[in-house]
């Protein structure tokens, strides 16, 4: 993985329908961004691909996030877009499925793509399916799902440390 000298780094962390997985992604990565100092050189949001646009976070992902120290009342849903595609550097998805739907619609130049649970990483391993969508299961399926995007952070922090060119504390 080369280091790039771009400011700010765009990041997009990419679901489904961008109100269970990826919502509680960016407000987490974004908390470790600032905790490394890095606001002024990573940008961080959130989509999804199936275009669902002005929709609050699913409400187990309110409550464990608010659980967390994390407030997404006011977040909304965003549908992944050739623009935001255009202007990602860097995308995080949070389920393999997403994959093959992002090769198929990345432009001409190219960002990172990395399967959350393998950052840094061109290839996921073939065993990995990422992040498992929660939505239509019990609320036990959200906090397990919730906790392993948890598990990740420390490791994508690092990786985007060094796709940056940035110091880690």
């Amino acid at each position: 993985m080369s280091a790039m000298k771009k400011s700010p780094l765009d990041v997009c962390v990419i679901c489904s329908g961008n109100i269970c997985r990826s919502p509680y992604a960016e407000a987490v990565i974004r908390r470790a961004v600032a905790g490394q100092g890095w606001e002024d050189h990573v940008k961080v949001r959130s989509a999804g691909t199936l275009q669902i646009v002005g929709q609050p976070a699913h409400e187990m992902t309110l409550n464990v996030a608010a659980e967390r120290g994390l407030n997404l009342i006011a977040f909304r849903s965003s549908a992944l877009d050739d623009t935001c595609l255009a202007e990602a550097d860097l995308i995080i998805a949070l389920g393999r499925e997403h994959l093959p739907w992002l090769r198929k619609r990345i432009p001409a130049a190219p960002p990172h793509v990395w399967l959350i649970t393998a950052p840094g990483e061109a290839e996921p391993p073939e065993d990995d399916p990422g992040i498992l969508d929660p939505v239509g299961f019990g609320d036990d399926d959200y906090r397990v799902a919730l906790d392993a995007i948890d598990a990740t952070i420390s490791r994508v922090i690092e990786a985007i440390g060094v796709l940056a060119g940035l110091p880690t504390r």
